[in-house]
């Protein structure tokens, strides 16, 4: 390519270089959407961790995690139980007579894991557990590992992490609290998740708390799917 073709090219906006990379704060649901192989947002999560972005997250998101791995291993307790009590199929058709005290987006994931391992036999069903669970913990691991820094300390903002209560989730509103004093780090920075209910929803108020709070501390808040990503 001569001279003067590059740069008609390169005004013409044709070019084929890559766009630089971002710096991206992860909430607890991009690791678990990573680590779930049904999860709907699996597959743009993969994309993502694939991606030349950096990719930051804290202290409260790794102990969320820890939480998730133990709710894996309640349901593995409960499972082991429930099938010795009940017939394979009546595990799977009424879950919940045998699965209880778990929340909302906890049942989910089993109806899901249930599909997943549906047998007739309590042993091979045992086993598929074990062999899903363990896959599953393995990709968020794997996925911590494609963190750049999963050691960000947490915010101990408390009159920061009260005025933003009002998204309806206490462990959220810490995780944006680490997420903003990590932002002013960065000149480009955002917040990535897959949580409609709590943050996406509320975006717009919380990067205005965000600004007021901290001054030109502008977080964008991104859903995963919508993050342009590209590979090495």
């Amino acid at each position: 390519m001569t001279k003067n073709s590059l740069a008609l090219s390169l005004m013409s906006g044709n070019h084929t270089s890559k766009p630089s990379c971002k710096s991206y704060f992860l909430d607890t649901c991009i690791y678990i959407n990573y680590g779930l192989s049904f999860d709907p947002f699996n597959t743009e999560c993969t994309c993502f961790f694939n991606s030349n972005h950096k990719k930051y997250t804290s202290k409260s998101v790794v102990n969320e995690i820890e939480k998730f791995k133990s709710f894996m291993s309640r349901i593995s307790r409960d499972l082991s139980l429930a099938l010795t009590r009940n017939k394979c199929r009546t595990v799977v058709k009424h879950p919940f007579s045998v699965f209880r005290g778990y929340y909302d987006n906890q049942e989910s994931v089993i109806v899901n894991v249930l599909a997943i391992i549906n047998t007739n036999k309590a042993e091979e069903m045992i086993s598929k557990y074990r062999a899903f669970k363990r896959l599953t913990l393995e990709q968020i691991d794997v996925a911590l590992s494609k963190t750049e820094d999963s050691q960000i300390p947490a915010s101990v903002d408390t009159k920061f992490i009260e005025h933003i209560r009002y998204i309806g989730n206490d462990a959220d509103a810490q995780i944006i609290a680490d997420a903003a004093i990590w932002a002013s780090n960065f000149s480009i920075r955002h917040f990535c998740t897959s949580d409609k209910k709590h943050i996406l929803q509320n975006k717009v108020a919380l990067m205005r708390d965000i600004n007021n709070h901290y001054g030109h501390n502008c977080l964008g808040f991104v859903h995963v799917k919508d993050v342009q990503s590209y590979n090495k």
